[in-house]
């Protein structure tokens, strides 16, 4: 996905600057970055938009008051992950070779707008830190400690700007018997993700999280410096308010006394034996001060009589995400008591399946959310994986806080059996065949971490655009054939209806002819003529592939316009439209959008698919998948063609689920019934032309919606980025 609004405060690392043989160098030195250096009487305001696959950064310099109206310089320079400097000058970036440093802006110094970058690619730019700061010359500029971290580039999201698959990859970090271990796995799977050049989010209970700062503070230090990782929260035992571990009986207390005892455990580091809060500061409040200004996701898994009591107090502390362990699936920008649920619509437990095909596994998973009734795009795996998986037989966690072990004191000498060598190897060997295949396919799957999601969200549409068509088909059968002055009739009042509110027309209407009426219809010519006067287009539509460019061309020679909309298709031929389609007397027809896509050439139960919202499809057997470099054709959703349907997703677009610009329902009518169309049901509803200007009255008015037709409908998705938002039918 493409336009996500990254906060300034996403940058993974501030490091140090100072000048070594005439360069600009990064020590690894932590601290949280800051607009300008401390003590400073000047500003940068950094603004970033996007995600690293379509990347804008801006940034507002407001120089001292001291140096307003002096003539000076102000630079914009960049550090690769591979310590190589770049300048920026002009608009374009150069590599810095020797101890010059291309200039930015020269003359008098005020309010500087810097422009970095506009909708570039950076996804291979993980790690990349951008500078910025003004002197009188490069030395006096580092001499006076006047620049400052504008941007780190993060590796929160891998693939295509639009994917509409998406992958999580989870690493639960618990294993408190075996910390050397878990330690050795999780540095170790950091080492991996680097490689692939793939986000990860590590999930660390607060005793690991002791345990790290305690024992393993270069491994904190690369999961806090890592462009890849996300550092989150898990809430596990013995903490009384994790799901049926409420042992402390906090169910019996007031709210305000709930909030107290929740509020301890996370600003301390809970005792493992007796499961009370220590003196020791930990907890998430620890967390949060590693991730300040980040969005962290917090796996509570509460109690449910105690949820809204710990929700309150990680949203206090400072969680932006939580994940859900009971619905069927979540939704991007779904929230829960103030809380984002972490997007996800397969949970695919890697550790479940060594030895098996890891893209197998995957592809499964992405099919299975795909169809998932009320689902939306981006259609989410999430790839889990614990610590232990790679070498013990069960988590520590487990082995000493299971049933019956649920109230203290607890024991902490028993210690779960290692795997063999070659279980763990298995382990080793599926995850990163994982890895290898999210690599390999990221050109239309992505994969995102915490920080990719909290961008996603950040960036969203705070209400997409509805585009709502109007259709028909006319059938080759002269059974099934309009009433030429009936239809237009009905087009007359029907292209009229809904122009209120801010509607620069009335509903946009096209029809679908199949060449039988083309052809054998007396007044076809004058029916035509008559309704594209009042706006209707002219649609593709045949029931065998090889009449599409000679209905086309029909509709040519009875006065018409043929669009490029294809409507009515059965999902074994879109491999074939993606080429254009030849006539007679070298005359040729290209589709670039479908409508009315069927598993099989009937309308029966079953064959329609009733999506909303647009998607470009990867292929014909893989066709509920939307894949960015298929080549051409979008396919144009109508839902479920009711009244209703259009009503209700209109609605529903308010609620913040939908994270896509633009979305597409429509209506259809029958041609002989001039009723609206039951798709579900495969029959006619009664609803008639009364029925649809009521109906576009009172949508008309919503600031959501827009009339469009279908070829419009995917021209305004075009326009907006293609990025996909494809709608599992809900009835």
């Amino acid at each position: 996905m493409l336009g996500y609004a990254v906060s300034a405060n996403l940058e993974r690392l501030a490091r140090t600057v100072w000048v070594s043989a005439g360069h600009l160098c990064c020590a690894a030195v932590l601290a949280m970055a800051v607009p300008a250096h401390a003590g400073a009487t000047w500003t940068l305001n950094p603004s970033v938009v996007g995600t690293p696959a379509r990347l804008s950064v801006s940034a507002s310099l407001v120089v001292a008051d001291a140096d307003r109206g002096h003539p000076g310089v102000v630079f914009v320079a960049a550090t690769l992950p591979d310590g190589s400097l770049y300048g920026l000058s002009n608009g374009s970036w150069s590599r810095v070779s020797g101890t010059a440093l291309p200039v930015y802006f020269s003359g008098t110094l005020g309010d500087h707008a810097l422009a970095i970058s506009s909708s570039l690619d950076a996804t291979s730019l993980a790690g990349t830190i951008i500078y910025a700061g003004y002197g009188s010359s490069v030395q006096e500029m580092l001499d006076a400690r006047r620049y400052a971290v504008l941007y780190t580039v993060p590796g929160s999201y891998a693939g295509s700007a639009t994917a509409g698959d998406w992958l999580t990859f989870s690493l639960n970090v618990q294993d408190f018997a075996y910390p050397d271990r878990s330690a050795a796995t999780v540095d170790r799977v950091i080492s991996l993700h680097e490689r692939y050049q793939l986000p990860l989010d590590v999930y660390l209970t607060d005793t690991m999280l002791a345990t790290f700062e305690a024992g393993y503070p270069a491994l904190l230090t690369r999961l806090r410096s890592s462009p890849y990782v996300a550092l989150n929260y898990h809430v596990r035992p013995p903490k009384p308010y994790y799901a049926g571990y409420d042992w402390a009986s906090l169910w019996m207390k007031t709210a305000a006394e709930q909030l107290a005892t929740i509020r301890d455990y996370e600003s301390h580091v809970t005792d493992p034996v007796t499961g009370l809060p220590g003196g020791a500061s930990g907890g998430f409040a620890r967390l949060v001060q590693y991730t300040t200004g980040h969005p962290v996701i917090a796996s509570l898994q509460a109690d449910p009589t105690l949820y809204p009591s710990v929700a309150q107090v990680f949203r206090e502390l400072g969680a932006t995400m939580t994940v859900s362990h009971s619905a069927a699936y979540v939704n991007l920008g779904t929230t829960s008591q103030g809380l984002t649920v972490r997007p996800e619509h397969a949970d695919l437990k890697l550790y479940q399946s060594p030895g098996q095909s890891a893209g197998g596994l995957i592809e499964a998973g992405l099919a299975a959310a795909r169809a998932a009734a009320g689902a939306t795009n981006p259609y989410v795996v999430g790839v889990k994986m614990h610590d232990n998986d790679f070498f013990a037989l069960a988590s520590a966690w487990t082995t000493t806080y299971g049933k019956p072990h649920t109230t203290p004191p607890w024991a902490l000498d028993t210690k779960s059996d290692l795997k063999s060598d070659a279980d763990m190897q298995a382990q080793w060997t599926l995850y990163e065949e994982a890895l290898a295949w999210a690599q390999g396919n990221r050109t239309r799957v992505a994969s995102v971490n915490a920080l990719g999601m909290g961008a996603a969200l950040a960036a969203a549409p705070a209400t997409p655009l509805l585009l709502v068509s109007g259709t028909m088909h006319i059938e080759s059968s002269p059974l099934r054939w309009p009433d030429p002055d009936k239809l237009i009739a009905f087009f007359q009042r029907a292209t009229a209806a809904g122009r209120v509110g801010n509607q620069a027309t009335g509903m946009r209407w096209s029809i679908g002819a199949d060449v039988g009426w083309l052809d054998g219809e007396a007044r076809a010519a004058e029916v035509i003529r008559t309704l594209s006067a009042l706006g209707v287009e002219w649609d593709v539509h045949v029931h065998s592939p090889a009449d599409a460019a000679g209905a086309a061309q029909r509709i040519v020679a009875l006065g018409g316009t043929p669009n490029t909309v294809l409507s009515g298709v059965k999902t074994a031929d879109i491999e074939r439209f993606r080429s254009a389609q030849p006539g007679t007397t070298g005359y040729s027809w290209q589709a670039q959008s479908l409508w009315g896509v069927v598993r099989e050439g009937n309308h029966g139960p079953g064959s329609e698919d009733l999506s909303s919202g647009l998607w470009q499809p990867r292929s014909s057997s893989d066709w509920m998948a939307h894949d960015p470099s298929a080549s051409g054709l979008a396919i144009v959703g109508g839902g479920s063609r009711d009244l209703a349907g259009a009503e209700s997703l209109a609605a529903r677009l308010t609620q913040g689920s939908y994270t896509a610009p633009v979305y597409s329902a429509t209506v259809m009518v029958d041609q002989v019934t001039l009723t609206v169309s039951d798709a579900v049901n495969a029959t006619t509803s009664s609803d008639g032309i009364e029925q649809i200007e009521a109906f576009a009255n009172r949508l008309g008015v919503l600031p959501q919606v827009r009339w469009a037709t279908l070829s419009g409908a995917a021209a305004a998705w075009r326009a907006a980025g293609s990025i996909p938002s494809r709608v599992t039918n809900t009835q």
